[in-house]
């Protein structure tokens, strides 16, 4: 399960992969982060996606709605230590690479436990970003 409290960049990385609204939440594309389509996501996959999201439209977007500085995005995207926990969780079998069925079980947890984090956290993680 996920622990109560999450580091500063983990959250943010939730947000922004997940389209920072309950509403407009998308499961984690498992095809697209499959680089080499082997049907299997490695550690190495898995941060090259993230760090590909960071960079993207949809995170530049988002940081410059929280008004986030230059130095937080910075410090988020080289922190990928949360990366390595999350794909330790999803690897439900512990196999050393994360499955297309692990993933969708994951996913199923991660909107049920997201929808409690940004209910309750949102406004926390916001304002120590200012």
């Amino acid at each position: 399960m996920f622990a109560a409290k999450l580091s500063l960049s983990l959250l943010a990385m939730v947000l922004v992969t997940s389209g920072s609204t309950i509403a407009n939440r998308e499961a984690f594309p498992f095809e697209e982060a499959d680089l080499n389509n082997d049907g299997y996501l490695t550690k190495k996959e898995a941060k090259e996606y993230q760090l590909k999201k960071l960079k993207g439209p949809e995170a530049k977007a988002f940081f410059k709605k929280i008004n986030a500085t230059e130095e937080q995005m910075k410090k988020i995207e080289h922190d990928m230590g949360h990366v390595q926990k999350a794909f330790a969780a999803a690897d439900l079998d512990k196999d050393g690479k994360i499955s297309k069925k692990e993933s969708d079980l994951i996913n199923q947890m991660a909107e049920k436990e997201m929808e409690k984090i940004e209910k309750d956290c949102l406004e926390e993680i916001l304002d120590s970003l200012i």
